[in-house]
């Protein structure tokens, strides 16, 4: 049976260590569903460039504006029908942070680094992390509903129990010039998480998957 099977997942999920949010629970309900992966939301949100004057664009305490908003209209902000709420932290370097259980929904971090944060429990349903910088970061038990991480390097991050259904490891491709054409870099990462069937199809034919995670963790 394969280790990230529907079975598989629920079990790890009964076996958490803490109850989930009821929001949570809720995405968990779809992310062992077996839906096709072309039903996930792949917005490119690249077409604009980001506004570099604007203050403290950069700061932590921009991950939370509009946090509320973002966790429960998430849809809506990523796919551009509330741009108020838009977050826009393209490149920014937040690595070594402690961002446990942050709600970063629907943020766009394209290149943004996030090297050896922690986030776990963090809620990143929609993002959009393309080419972000991922590098042993912790995201136990983290959110990642209809993540994209097209292009971002992953290696040596854990993703144990995380909820990973829809979520985006593919070539980083698009129109503008920023799109590297690359795969998500994943070699090492902890993919002891969450998957539809249809997430494991997609994500191993990701050519960066060493022989343990398409073995043991996928079955690919």
């Amino acid at each position: 049976a394969q280790r990230a099977s529907v079975q598989a997942a629920s079990a790890r999920a009964q076996r958490a260590s803490a109850p989930w949010p009821a929001a949570v629970a809720a995405a968990a309900a779809v992310a062992l569903s077996a839906a096709a992966p072309g039903a996930a939301l792949a917005r490119d949100l690249e077409e604009v460039g980001p506004d570099l004057n604007k203050p403290d664009r950069c700061s932590v305490e921009r991950l939370s504006d509009f946090r509320d908003f973002r966790e429960n209209y998430s849809l809506e902000v990523a796919g551009g029908s509330a741009p108020e709420a838009e977050v826009d932290v393209r490149g920014c370097d937040f690595s070594g942070l402690d961002l446990h259980g942050a709600t970063l929904s629907a943020i766009n971090a394209a290149g943004a680094s996030f090297e050896g944060s922690d986030l776990s429990d963090a809620i990143l349903t929609r993002a959009y992390l393309r080419r972000a910088n991922l590098k042993g970061a912790n995201l136990t038990s983290a959110t990642l509903y209809e993540t994209q991480l097209q292009g971002a390097d992953v290696r040596d991050a854990s993703f144990e129990n995380a909820l990973m259904s829809g979520v985006f490891f593919g070539k980083d491709e698009g129109q503008v010039d920023a799109h590297s054409n690359e795969f998500a870099q994943m070699e090492g990462a902890n993919l002891d998480a969450i998957f539809s069937r249809s997430d494991v199809r997609e994500l191993c034919t990701n050519p960066t998957l060493d022989d343990m995670q398409k073995g043991f963790y996928l079955g690919c």
